[in-house]
């Protein structure tokens, strides 16, 4: 038997009939289990561009204030954080990768002498191979990008007592070794270059894979938050050494054992599908991509950390708000906010399919629309802002636009374009008129009712952990409520259609004074001022 072609035999269901087929069977290595472009790619590259062009500068300043008093880091303070939460990742990382060379090099020598052996042990020699592979890739790209990026660590930078302004990687990038050395986190790196193991594991055993990717994102976490309690890095360090080890190992994976299908796997989960294997060898689209659940999940989590961010970095860069309450905010209603969204979401899912996806479609428009608004301008869509884009003409709209603006609305808004068209809706079951109220369609419409409760209840008991600090940070910045999109633009859309008269109706002219006499008559010429524009309406 060779690794292109293998012998099947089936039996017909007639007595005393036999058929024996020979179908040419895929390459070995050339074929995976099924995986999402979305998931793998797409959102992990977009999480290191915004890191890249338009980082949380604000963000990581506040995280980092809450482990800095009186110029002293609360890392260096303890003895027990350099070798358990810095060392310890990276000797983990160093043993994984000796053992996996040991092993390599044991069957390599125990197989040399039969070619027999060496093809049933080529399987897992080559998992070993890539598993090696990656984690030199990934240590390589995050030393070359240390050593290329001019971003200096918390301890260095003005704001934590140094000398060093914080810079955006985009204009500190430079080929060649430059100051800083401080971006993305190395240490974290450490331990996220491990993500080789995950997919050492994937199509050998799920179970495993799973516990492999639990254990790889806790090891690097906590090799980065162990750097970040010392002032060495801010968070946004942390998260890019996870988009990038976590994009070059899933690459280096495809490469090794579904080259052959790359870019016909990658066109099909483009149109929506994934691919399974044939007799033939060949890719067809035959598995949904994408479940209605992980839609609503997703939908909800992007709204609620790309759509209201501009809403958490004003939240803690408040000064009146302390540096714990910050942290607590952030978390507090960032969970909140995404349990209301997933309550949402599950409602409208309530829908028929079709008009659940134009649902979808158009609310994260929106949303997206508030994103670029509020990013770029700092515009909180409240009702009277509402009003003034309903009333401005083409001239006064068309200066808002450039090409950056339509990048920042296009780039927010491409992920939940592709996965609300994508999609496959849950099998709804044709029930007539008299099995309407059955036992079994009351217990599926009360767990969905419960679920929402659930999650409402969830989400409330969030906001009623945090009520004071975030009624405080409301009253502190009112237009805070407004950047809650895309559900707070509905209500504003709303409220301005229903509160608001017709300007095509019929007007009625009050007169206050029909006969009005000056008061003061002034000696000198009077100048009067009139100032209008968005700066007195944004203070009233």
């Amino acid at each position: 038997m060779t690794d292109t072609t293998s012998a099947v035999l089936t039996f017909d269901c007639q007595p005393q009939t036999s058929t024996v087929h020979a179908v040419a069977a895929p390459r070995r290595f050339e074929l995976v289990r099924p995986y999402s472009l979305l998931l793998w790619f797409a959102l992990p590259l977009l999480g290191f561009a915004r890191l890249w062009f338009l980082p949380p500068h604000s963000l990581d300043i506040a995280i980092s204030e809450v482990f800095f008093s009186d110029g002293v880091w609360w890392g260096r303070t303890q003895w027990w954080v350099e070798p358990l939460l810095h060392q310890a990742p990276k000797y983990l990382s160093i043993l994984i990768a000796i053992c996996a060379a040991g092993k390599l090099s044991r069957l390599w020598a125990k197989t040399s002498s039969s070619r027999v052996a060496r093809e049933e042990a080529r399987p897992e020699m080559l998992r070993l191979m890539y598993l090696l592979v990656s984690m030199l890739a990934c240590v390589l790209a995050i030393y070359f990008l240390k050593i290329s990026t001019g971003i200096s660590c918390p301890a260095k930078t003005v704001e934590f007592g140094g000398v060093n302004e914080i810079k955006t990687v985009a204009s500190a990038f430079v080929l060649g070794s430059i100051p800083g050395n401080c971006w993305p986190s190395g240490a974290a790196g450490s331990g996220f270059c491990l993500f080789g193991l995950y997919f050492y594991f994937r199509d050998k055993s799920v179970k495993a894979a799973r516990l492999a990717f639990g254990l790889v994102l806790l090891s690097g976490t906590i090799a980065g938050f162990g750097r970040m309690t010392d002032g060495m890095h801010f968070a946004s360090h942390v998260l890019a050494s996870f988009f990038v080890d976590w994009m070059l190992a899933a690459s280096i994976y495809l490469l090794f054992f579904s080259r052959g299908h790359l870019i016909e796997r990658f066109w099909i989960e483009l149109k929506g599908r994934i691919a399974d294997t044939t007799e033939t060898g060949r890719l067809k689209p035959d598995r949904p991509l994408v479940s209605q659940t992980t839609c609503i999940v997703f939908t909800a989590i992007w709204w609620t950390l790309v759509y209201d961010s501009p809403m958490y970095a004003r939240l803690v860069s408040l000064p009146e708000v302390l540096t714990w309450t910050k942290v607590s905010l952030f978390i507090g209603s960032a969970m909140a906010f995404g349990l209301l969204a997933v309550a949402l979401l599950e409602m409208f899912s309530w829908l028929p399919a079709k008009v659940f996806r134009a649902v979808l479609v158009v609310l994260s428009a929106v949303g997206a629309v508030g994103f670029a608004g509020a990013y770029l301008y700092g515009i909180a869509y409240t009702p009277d802002m509402v009003r003034n884009f309903l009333a401005t003409d083409t001239h006064e709209a068309l200066g808002y636009l450039s090409p950056r603006t339509l990048s920042v609305f296009f780039c927010s808004w491409a992920p939940l374009l592709w996965i609300s068209l994508s999609f496959v809706p849950k099998a709804r079951a044709r029930v007539s008129v008299a099995g309407l109220f059955t036992r079994q369609m009351l217990w599926r419409a009360a767990k969905r009712v419960g679920l929402v409760a659930v999650l409402i209840a969830a989400a409330l008991g969030m906001v009623l952990l945090n009520f004071q600090a975030l009624s405080g940070a409301m009253r502190a910045d009112k237009s805070l409520r407004y950047q809650i999109v895309p559900a707070i633009m509905v209500y504003s859309l709303v409220r301005t259609l229903t509160a608001d008269a017709s300007p095509d109706g019929p007007r009625v002219r009050l007169v206050i004074d029909p006969n009005p006499q000056r008061m003061v008559k002034p000696e000198r010429p009077t100048l009067f001022v009139v100032v209008v524009g968005e700066t007195t309406r944004s203070a009233n």
